[in-house]
């Protein structure tokens, strides 16, 4: 595996776990998602197996525009990553 790609995982499965993290109080089903069937809660989100899931997590991160991340890690890889926001 190429390190871009291993890199993409990683910071991947670290939101997926942000996300899941913060699912806080499930919605009922039919308020968690909006009129296009796209879940609009972060439990929903966390939940949300369709086969756009990646686009749709990458287009809320471009709509919000900026990422919190703290780490103790450090070196080439944590650059790379960086790289990507």
């Amino acid at each position: 595996m190429r390190l871009g790609s291993r890199i993409a995982s990683i910071a991947g499965l670290a939101f997926s776990v942000v996300i899941a993290a913060c699912g806080g109080v499930q919605a009922p089903a039919s308020a968690a998602e909006g009129a296009s069937g796209a879940p609009t809660t972060v439990a929903a989100i966390a939940r949300y197996q369709g086969a756009d899931r990646q686009q749709m997590l990458e287009a809320g991160a471009r709509k919000e525009g900026s990422v919190g991340w703290y780490t103790v890690l450090a070196g080439e890889g944590v650059d790379a990553l960086s790289a990507g926001f």
